[in-house]
């Protein structure tokens, strides 16, 4: 297993796929464009890769707050529906994790939907994470 940074459009394409399983609404025009944009304002997407296969994604940001201190948001997690219950998962946040210390940053954060309870238990029972807040939303 190795963990690789999407930074071109060609990666992105290939990793669209999976990323859908998780925000099902995008379309891959959407995806590259928005990506595009994230990725000129700090959003950087990485993959977990296996045998020259996307196994797992994950993006994140890094920012800084009163309440969090400086921090890693994940703002996207996700493993393909063929490769889930095989690590890789864990193995993209570990990679997270050691990267966010080794820039002096003190939390990796995340939130995950209500409904996504498989991903709360994997969450609090297999990478270690504690619940510590909600995630309030008033569309508009």
């Amino acid at each position: 297993m190795e963990i690789i940074n999407l930074t071109t459009k060609q990666q992105w394409r290939e990793s669209f796929p999976i990323m859908k399983e998780l925000r099902t609404h995008l379309t891959e025009k959407d995806y590259i464009a928005d990506l595009e944009h994230m990725a000129q304002n700090g959003y950087s997407l990485v993959a977990c890769v296996d045998n020259g296969e996307m196994q797992a994604l994950a993006g994140f940001v890094t920012d800084r707050s009163f309440a969090w201190g400086n921090y890693v948001w994940v703002h996207d997690l996700v493993t393909s529906s063929t490769a889930r219950s095989k690590g890789y998962g864990a193995y993209v946040l570990n990679y997270i994790e050691q990267w966010a210390r080794g820039q002096g940053y003190e939390k990796v954060i995340l939130s995950s939907g209500l409904q996504r309870e498989q991903a709360h238990h994997f969450y609090e029972h297999k990478v270690d994470m504690k619940k510590k807040s909600y995630v309030f939303q008033k569309k508009l």
